[in-house]
């Protein structure tokens, strides 16, 4: 028997002695010991792929904070006037 650890739960399972029909196709019996397991797995490997995917904060520099308040003033000072 060729035992294998649920991604998921790290319980033992027995794996899946079926054949691959199709290369690259994903088999949840691979990575987990029940559909259950297996979707969980999934949507942990989703949630990293958007973290990584996501961009990281500006960080902001003396210059860029200058902008941006002279961009604020600026905007005030049309709010204030009259038209």
């Amino acid at each position: 028997m060729d035992m294998r650890v649920c991604s998921v739960c790290g319980k033992q399972y027995d794996k899946c002695k079926t054949p691959y029909i199709a290369e690259g196709h994903f088999r949840w019996q691979d990575v987990a010991c029940s559909p259950k397991c297996a979707m969980e797995y999934l949507a942990r490997k989703e949630q990293a792929i958007k973290e990584q995917e996501a961009p990281a904060p500006a960080k902001q520099t003396r210059k860029t904070a200058k902008r941006s308040q002279k961009a604020s003033t600026t905007e005030a000072k049309v709010e204030s006037q009259p038209e």
